[in-house]
């Protein structure tokens, strides 16, 4: 029978228990197996948006959201419909399939009303989980209940659990059998290309018809996002075609990749793919189209997980502009800011020569002056008015330019310089920081030259590069 609704009623050969929301705790059981669940309609849903400021002929714009409960509280999400506009009998007809591994009391569906800003409850019903393990389907109109108690319309819907004996016995239904957790500890090669047929769950926004939503993709452990894509606008097939070599080192049972709806208030999500973390530890590829959970949409992707145990054994630092080089010379120097210090006859030198104290303005200038091919600064700060030509230098050694102009002067003789300084979040063209980085002020001032600087974030964005730093600036 269904419990609220005043009477009982008989489905085939099945009698079912639904309750309406807030659910009550019924017995806790665990799903282990595939649950596929069929949104059908909903009928005389009430007119959530019936106001004196809109317009008569708008009405509720329903969607709905399956979820497992236990206590009266969501532990997962199973499914959520798109978006029908202006309907108080919406009609989805769709279909979703769910691997559950879970403990759960109830099911719970949940009709909401998409607004620009909110998302209203119109109605909610919850199914006993227990009634899922006779594994026949439970289908039908369930009627709906507001959160005060009244009547809310109905929802047509179809549910069937199957159980995977395969992966666990009976023995075992009491426990819950969780993924194993491992140590992801390398490199996550992704390519997150492009996805097709994703539902829409925009409303029409502010009475244009066209908007849809406006995904993206995103890779995520836990709650870190380990990468993300940008977002294309109104787009239910978008092409992303991002690639990602993404440096981990952790602990977790799953990973997951999502397609989300970018709003300005809200990331609702469109489908994902879960994966379990201890499937990657063989190296196999992913390579090719996915079905989305939650979704009748796909997506292509490229995922392989390299361990760093496979990588090779060098000292090299990884994906630096510059490769290493060998036969460099490394200088060390006692003081660059004053004249050579004494010098000291018991300080050991190579084959018995005398030691000579080195000056790191003098050998800056030097090599400055003498570059041919390329000029590579990186750090805190590039100050373009410091001169590396200091009091006691011969001044016959080049001229007393300060470091912009010399840098501007060898790119416009052919060598090319580049510039890599902090990108402080604080660092405007008023302001210099409060670690005096200066870096706007080197970007503008080497902007009409041959010059070429990047401002780098010391901060990485969540979801890496792709996200973009706002200040950020590649000349």
């Amino acid at each position: 029978g269904w419990k609220g609704a005043g009477n009982s009623a008989q489905l085939g050969t099945m009698v079912l228990t639904a309750q309406c929301y807030p659910a009550h705790t019924g017995k806790k059981v665990f799903l282990k197996g595939t649950l596929d669940i069929q949104i059908i309609e909903g009928k005389d849903l009430p007119n959530l948006d019936n106001s004196w400021f809109t317009s008569k002929k708008n009405v509720s714009d329903p969607y709905v959201t399956v979820d497992l409960t236990v206590g009266g509280t969501s532990t997962r999400r199973l499914a959520k419909t798109s978006v029908i506009n202006d309907s108080l009998n919406p009609q989805w007809n769709t279909k979703f399939r769910s691997e559950v591994c879970n403990e759960a009391e109830s099911i719970l569906f949940h009709v909401k009303d998409k607004d620009l800003l909110t998302a209203d409850s119109m109605g909610s019903l919850s199914i006993q989980a227990e009634d899922l393990l006779t594994e026949k389907p439970i289908t039908g109109f369930f009627p709906l209940m507001d959160n005060k108690g009244k009547p809310a319309g109905s929802l047509n819907l179809c549910m069937h659990y199957t159980f995977d004996k395969r992966k666990i016995s009976n023995t075992a239904l009491p426990m819950k059998i969780a993924p194993k957790v491992v140590l992801l500890r390398g490199y996550l090669h992704v390519s997150l290309l492009e996805a097709k047929d994703l539902p829409d769950l925009d409303k029409k926004l502010f009475f244009v018809s066209k908007d849809k939503s406006d995904p993206f993709a995103q890779v995520r452990i836990g709650d870190c996002v380990l990468c993300k894509t940008f977002y294309v606008n109104n787009d239910l097939s978008p092409m992303w075609q991002e690639s990602f070599k993404v440096p981990i080192c952790h602990e977790s049972d799953e990973v997951h990749i999502e397609v989300l709806d970018k709003d300005f208030y809200s990331e609702g999500l469109l489908g994902k793919i879960t994966l379990k973390a201890e499937d990657l530890l063989g190296g196999e590829e992913m390579n090719g189209w996915y079905p989305l959970a939650d979704c009748n949409g796909r997506i292509k992707i490229y995922l392989k997980y390299q361990p760093k145990d496979d990588l090779k054994n060098v000292f090299e630092v990884p994906d630096c502009y510059f490769p290493m080089r060998e036969g460099c010379r490394l200088k060390l120097y006692q003081d660059a800011h004053y004249p050579p210090l004494p010098i000291y006859k018991n300080v050991p030198s190579d084959a018995d020569k005398v030691y000579d104290a080195p000056c790191a303005w003098k050998d800056l200038s030097h090599d400055l002056n003498n570059a041919k091919k390329f000029i590579y600064m990186t750090g805190w700060n590039v100050s373009t008015k410091c001169q590396l030509k200091r009091q006691g230098h011969d001044k016959n050694e080049g001229c007393m330019e300060t470091v912009g102009e010399l840098l501007k002067r060898k790119a416009k003789e052919g060598v090319r310089v580049l510039i890599m300084v902090w990108d402080e979040i604080d660092s405007t063209g008023l302001t210099s920081s409060c670690m005096n980085t200066h870096d706007v002020e080197t970007r503008d001032y080497f902007k009409a030259s041959e010059v070429e600087v990047a401002l780098v974030p010391r901060v990485l964005p969540i979801g890496g590069l792709a996200e973009g730093p706002a200040s950020s600036f590649i000349k």
